[in-house]
């Protein structure tokens, strides 16, 4: 991941520097979606933008969009998800989100999950 995500500690969700957002449930569990500047996704090193500025950057990949995205998840007490490689998972389609939207939502808060037994996308 190319910058620091905190998670967030109460249940909700958060925007997060204008190129993702952060869902965290009542579980504790939270799922980080980011599609800025150098997070693995397709557009990750887009050069089209007006500014030069990396916070103004972050906000046009934001409003430009990306078909895929880079995911993190964080337990509750902060520690970052092992997908088996990386604690992040690049070029993340819509459909895998909503399947680790689902997976991260239906964790116990106190489960101790280090690596993907069966992951949903090789």
């Amino acid at each position: 991941m190319s910058e620091t995500v905190t998670k967030v500690q109460t249940p909700g969700f958060r925007i997060t520097g204008g190129k993702g957002f952060q869902i965290t449930f009542d579980n504790g569990w939270c799922l980080s979606v980011q599609f800025g500047w150098g997070n693995y996704h397709s557009a990750r090193f887009r050069k089209d933008f007006s500014s030069t500025k990396m916070e103004e950057i972050d906000r046009e990949y934001g409003q430009l969009g990306s078909p895929d995205a880079e995911i993190a998840i964080f337990d509750p007490a902060g520690e970052m998800f092992n997908f088996g490689n990386d604690t992040v998972k690049g070029w993340v389609k819509p459909e895998e989100v909503a399947h680790w939207t689902n997976w991260v939502s239906d964790r116990l808060p106190n489960e101790r999950v280090d690596t993907v037994r069966r992951p949903f996308y090789a």
